[in-house]
């Protein structure tokens, strides 16, 4: 270059790049408004300053983007010392890069709990009468907020298929449930609460972030059980597939995992580490590029605590669900990721709400109690029902069970620092720096896409599709009839299956 052209590209990039840091810092700004809000009016403010944040961080992506292409293009990279210009040397800088993130899970990975069982706390949710039980202040949300503040020069698509009791069956078949009023069963057939998870992965995510498992291994009949003549039983129900040895004693190898994967349809083996490996088998045929990430499961429970504390479990019982399904679960998914192989990373989440476990003095995760309400109406796998006195007012009476012994929005907000971690190092990216302890991140910058089923994977939504294709599957599987939606009593704003 001589001379003249030096110092016109130099003053092109110095205002490109004044342009991206003055972005970023009213980016900041509206962020640190939305961090120093409080009382009981945060969650409007916060919603409030929604748009603004989003806008501000649209014009950090643009600046961003419009610098970097120009370094790209005219190959050199300006410094801080003076407007000097220098030859890139080294590695071509990233362009910017937009992520599709899938979510897929249960009620762990669906938020289930962030309305700290009131009925204000519906308003957390993106739809306080969808069964799926979504909210933008679970752990992934969080998680991925965080990561696209470390990285602002990347965008974040999530694409939010998790739902509250879906089992690794769920992942492709169409999660169902019954519905009744009292004894009245309102029809026989099941009604459709979720397409089946793995259709609504894009065929070209970045990564995909699971959460499955703990339905599989009785988690709420489990927990519910714990205060009834019940609880031996439920316990030895489930512990065939959480198991890690076969009946003759001997260890189960990762042979024998493969053999139980191969032999059963998708989401029915016989241990959840086979389950597992099946999921993960049919998640990388529908993304074949896709980083796995695995997500366990917080300890929740201190048992002389939650003995201390509720009179629904004495401790040893409460040790019990700990020694026999959290401790187990937790090995079988540790297992699942040293089988699994490269592309999949497990993000640990056990230790999250340590001194904030349930029933502590800052409990990060809800209560056990309401589990004993009796105003719920509805029916759900096992045709399960408790009496409603009116026999209408549903949504709140039915949230009361649903959503003890799940973690709150600050519960999610810690579980989501590990997995925002393990998408980072899976996707090369900078590991945010974990916030302060209790931080609930709303997630402002990214975009969140509620999960659609997309059969044929080319991104247009089936009831849209004239041609939406057939289920494609690595493994066997054999779904019923395609279920209902679900019916008018319980009104869906985001329905499109």
């Amino acid at each position: 270059m001589n001379p003249a052209t030096v110092k016109d590209t130099a003053e092109t990039l110095w205002l490109a790049n004044q342009a991206a840091t003055g972005a970023l810092a009213a980016l900041s700004a509206v962020r640190a408004r939305n961090d120093a809000v409080t009382g009981p009016d945060a969650d409007r403010l916060r919603h409030a300053l929604g748009p603004e944040i989003r806008r501000t961080g649209t014009s950090v992506q643009v600046a961003n983007a419009l610098y970097l292409d120009l370094c790209n293009q005219i190959g050199v990279q300006h410094t801080a010392s003076g407007g000097a210009v220098t030859p890139v040397r080294g590695r071509a800088l990233a362009a910017p890069r937009r992520l599709k993130i899938a979510g897929l899970g249960n009620s762990f990975g669906a938020g289930e709990g962030v309305g700290e069982g009131t009925d204000a706390g519906l308003a957390k949710y993106f739809d306080g009468q969808d069964r799926r039980h979504r909210s933008p202040f679970a752990a992934l949300p969080q998680a991925l907020e965080r990561l696209q503040r470390a990285n602002p020069t990347v965008g974040v698509d999530l694409y939010f298929a998790a739902s509250s009791g879906a089992v690794v069956r769920d992942l492709v078949c169409d999660q169902t449930e019954q519905h009744a009023f009292g004894n009245k069963r309102m029809n026989p057939p099941t009604w459709q609460v979720n397409p089946a998870q793995l259709f609504q992965i894009p065929v070209d995510a970045d990564a995909v972030v699971v959460d499955l498992g703990g339905n599989d291994a009785g988690f709420g009949p489990i927990i519910q059980a714990a205060h009834s003549s019940g609880f031996d039983e439920e316990l030895a129900r489930y512990q065939p597939l959480l198991a890690d040895k076969g009946p003759d004693g001997k260890p189960y190898t990762e042979a024998d995992y493969r053999k139980q994967a191969a032999e059963a349809e998708v989401g029915l083996a016989k241990t959840i580490v086979a389950r597992w490996l099946q999921a993960i088998d049919e998640i990388r045929k529908r993304a074949p590029d896709a980083q796995i990430v695995l997500a366990n499961y917080p300890d929740a429970l201190v048992p002389s605590v939650l003995a201390r504390t509720s009179w629904l479990v004495n401790e040893e019982d409460a040790r019990r669900i700990q020694t026999e399904l959290a401790d187990p679960l937790k090995a079988a998914l540790a297992k699942v990721a040293e089988l699994a192989g490269p592309g999949v990373r497990l993000a640990d989440v056990s230790t999250t709400l340590k001194g904030h476990e349930v029933y502590t003095a800052q409990p990060w995760i809800n209560g056990l109690d309401p589990f004993l309400s009796d105003r719920d109406t509805l029916v759900g796998r096992d045709n399960k029902k408790i009496e409603h006195p009116d026999g209408f007012d549903t949504v709140r009476e039915t949230w009361a069970k649903k959503e003890p012994f799940h973690p709150n929005d600050k519960g999610y907000g810690a579980m989501a620092n590990p997995i925002a971690g393990a998408l980072a190092s899976s996707l090369g990216l900078t590991v945010p720096a974990p916030p302060p302890p209790g931080t609930v991140t709303a997630p402002t910058s990214i975009t969140i896409v509620q999960g659609f089923s997309d059969l044929d994977g080319d991104g247009i939504r089936d009831k849209n599709d004239p041609s939406p294709g057939k289920p494609a599957f690595q493994g066997l599987v054999n779904c019923p009839p395609q279920a209902k939606p679900l019916p008018p009593m319980f009104p869906r704003k985001d329905r499109d299956h």
